[in-house]
């Protein structure tokens, strides 16, 4: 091989190991993009950085016709739509940046392999057998965060489905009575899991106290999104206030002393229910009439609430993949296609915050400090205070220990035991 012809072997070899480096930034970024959702801004940049540099590269590079063109047309679509969603929070627009950088990252892959060496060997065919199968993953791993960004519908179902749950009203256990060791007597109607009479660990651990201080408690199931979103629950919970005002007798419950309660999305729509108890104006909003008596409604417990949404993929303490998860979930509850922000009116009737009132029930609030939403449990406990509400907010700090989302059922600790003792002083004070 003349001098000439090194030098054109080594320019096709930086060239190769270029795209290949583009290829793989540019489809690295667009699924980060997709998954850490609160960095979006940052990636984005990334992104139209990536793209720039594929355009800059396509013109010293000895491609064909179509290839030539198709590279800066592809990156200037991603840059321009990436700016799009800047200036405009337009959510099309990033998808359309996101799905264009995926094109552009597998064009800069097939250029990689129109440079490719002309021989064959056993190496070279190792190294393209092993390309090809990293291609066809990162094909599948594409398509699954293109529908997702689309619609979280695919993947919230895949999800409930893979984990055994789902929306079946069907009991899963013929209704029974047991007394149990310390006198306690658990009717069962509906259980969603296990032994028809006995409940979950993270059921025992943070409602098994409220029972043993002598209260009655009542465990409800909703329907799940995206089969059925907002605001399905909390309708299903007025009806279940009615049904259990009508059986009060029979299930020797005092429905003129109630507390409702709930965990991350539970706690939203108890709390949501709250509000329309309390709130005509907002009840006439939403359309769901008051069941309960505003007298009667004694006091609500919320622990770890989502309560606005347009936080839900910014939690506290960050954790990825709990933002993503919460985002997908909040997304999925109030049938959106793109990220809930502020300002989206579905979003904003859903903010607890700003639609609680002075009638709105003394509140017992709680969160851990890590991947969860304390700075949410403490703008409700200031937006009550403000409004002369009786509340106690239990948020312990993460320098004594880390506690995540929904730490009052994971597992036996002191700090649940001091949630447990601090949520039932709370409620003595206001039930009665």
């Amino acid at each position: 091989m003349d001098a000439a012809g090194e030098i054109r072997t080594g320019r096709t070899r930086w060239f190769r190991l270029a795209w290949a480096a583009l290829g793989i930034a540019l489809l690295a970024i667009a699924w980060l993009q997709g998954y850490v959702v609160r960095q979006e801004t940052l990636l984005g940049i990334l992104l139209i950085v990536a793209a720039i540099a594929a355009a800059g590269i396509s013109v010293a590079t000895p491609l064909a016709a179509r290839s030539r063109a198709a590279v800066p047309g592809l990156a200037a679509l991603v840059a321009l739509a990436q700016l799009t969603w800047f200036a405009a929070s337009w959510y099309p627009a990033w998808v359309l940046s996101q799905a264009s950088a995926i094109v552009l990252g597998f064009l800069a892959f097939g250029v990689v392999w129109t440079l490719r060496p002309r021989g064959v060997t056993a190496g070279r065919v190792v190294l393209r057998a092993g390309g090809g199968l990293a291609v066809a993953v990162a094909v599948i791993v594409s398509a699954a965060l293109i529908t997702t960004s689309i619609s979280p519908r695919p993947v919230v179902t895949l999800v409930q489905n893979s984990g055994g749950y789902g929306n079946s009203f069907q009991p899963a256990a013929e209704p029974g009575r047991t007394v149990v060791q310390d006198n306690t007597l658990l009717i069962n109607d509906l259980k969603t899991m296990g032994d028809p009479n006995a409940g979950a660990a993270a059921f025992a651990l943070s409602n098994g106290p409220m029972i043993q201080a002598g209260y009655n408690l009542v465990a409800l199931d909703y329907a799940l999104a995206p089969e059925y979103t907002y605001p399905t629950p909390v309708i299903q919970l007025s009806q279940a206030i009615s049904f259990l005002q009508d059986h009060a007798e029979e299930y020797g419950l005092d429905m003129s002393r109630v507390v409702i309660g709930g965990g991350s999305a539970g706690g939203h729509i108890a709390a949501q229910f709250a509000v329309v108890q309390t709130n005509p104006a907002f009840a006439t909003e939403i359309g769901i009439k008051p069941v309960l008596a505003a007298s009667a409604l004694k006091a609500v417990a919320l622990d770890s609430a989502a309560l606005d949404a347009s936080r839900a993929g910014r939690t506290e303490a960050a954790d990825a993949f709990n933002d993503w998860q919460f985002t997908l979930a909040a997304r999925a509850y109030l049938e959106m296609s793109g990220f809930p922000q502020a300002g989206d009116a579905g979003v904003d009737q859903a903010d607890i915050i700003t639609h609680v009132s002075a009638q709105f029930p003394p509140a017992f609030i709680a969160d851990g400090n890590y991947g969860t939403f304390p700075d949410q449990a403490q703008d409700l406990s200031d937006r009550l205070t403000a409004l002369s509400v009786t509340n106690e907010l239990l948020l312990p700090p993460l320098s004594e220990a880390k506690l995540g989302h929904g730490y009052m059922g994971l597992s036996e600790s002191k700090y649940v035991d001091d949630y447990n003792a601090k949520k039932i002083a709370f409620l003595a004070t206001v039930v009665g």
